[in-house]
């Protein structure tokens, strides 16, 4: 990844994030989300249950075991071990986050609730489908399918963030944090699945 994208990236996230740290949420944020709470083809997405696998643990348990035992068929066993790693090394980073930041979420969830910064189910979806089509790609040999599978990878993560919003769990700079630390991360990960995906 070219340099001048991390440093693009940094000067995105670290204001964001330090704004939600103190609490901040912006006055178009509301205006957004009430907008996405009230637009019917969010709400009719909102009803495919397959859409919302990322919206509890229990989901993602589920999507990321299926993506490790996909790479295990495919690549065997060393690819498994690193999708594995790549797994559960997301889950700590994005729970320490939300344990330093404490951003409570919109209401009326947060006045009980101070985890609502980063949307982990935002970030999980990203790494989730940039593994996916890291895994999948090479076993595409027409262009077309490719770009049908990164359309899909790409949509399904934007869908996952607005849910996140519609949902009233998270504020949208929740969901834009969250993709910004995918810019960060999910090319690292990504490579180093990618290396050995190419290496077998």
């Amino acid at each position: 990844m070219k340099i001048w994208l991390w440093v693009t990236l940094s000067i995105i996230f670290f204001p964001v994030a330090y704004l939600a740290f103190i609490g901040h949420v912006f006055g178009w944020e509301n205006r957004i989300s009430v907008g996405i709470q009230d637009s019917e083809m969010v709400t009719f997405l909102a009803t495919i249950e397959l859409l919302s696998i990322f919206g509890n643990y229990f989901g993602l348990i589920i999507s990321f075991s299926t993506l490790i035992l996909l790479a295990f068929w495919l690549k065997g066993f060393v690819i498994a071990v690193w999708v594995s790693t790549v797994s559960l090394s997301q889950f700590i980073l994005i729970e320490i986050l939300k344990t330093i930041i404490g951003r409570p979420r919109p209401f009326p969830i947060g006045e009980t609730v101070f985890d609502s910064f980063p949307s982990g189910q935002a970030f999980y979806s990203l790494v989730f489908f940039s593994l996916l089509w890291c895994i999948l790609n090479p076993y595409l040999p027409k262009w077309i399918y490719q770009f049908l599978l990164i359309s899909f990878c790409i949509l399904a993560t934007i869908t996952v963030g607005v849910l996140r919003i519609h949902s009233g769990q998270h504020w949208p700079t929740d969901v834009l944090g969250s993709w910004i630390i995918g810019g960060f991360i999910s090319p690292i990960f990504v490579l180093a699945v990618g290396r050995g995906v190419r290496q077998r």
